[in-house]
């Protein structure tokens, strides 16, 4: 992710931006102490995968039986 450092954090200083890679809790804790500011975050969710040929219910409401 993208960020701005608002405080001097490892051999970042205060103002400079880059490019950096910490997990969740980090990035909480440094969001919350006010030591970053995020400018873009390439957060990629586990997106499930839906099969675009869904089963479509029969007329009457019920599935079909795959036989």
């Amino acid at each position: 992710m993208k960020v701005k450092f608002l405080r001097i954090y490892g051999q970042h200083s205060i103002g400079s931006e880059a490019e950096i890679e910490v997990d969740e809790k980090e990035k909480e804790y440094l969001i919350s102490t006010g030591t970053i500011v995020v400018l873009d975050d390439e957060t990629v969710e586990d997106i499930p995968i839906v099969d675009a040929e869904e089963e479509k219910p029969a007329k009457n409401g019920r599935k079909k039986n795959a036989e």
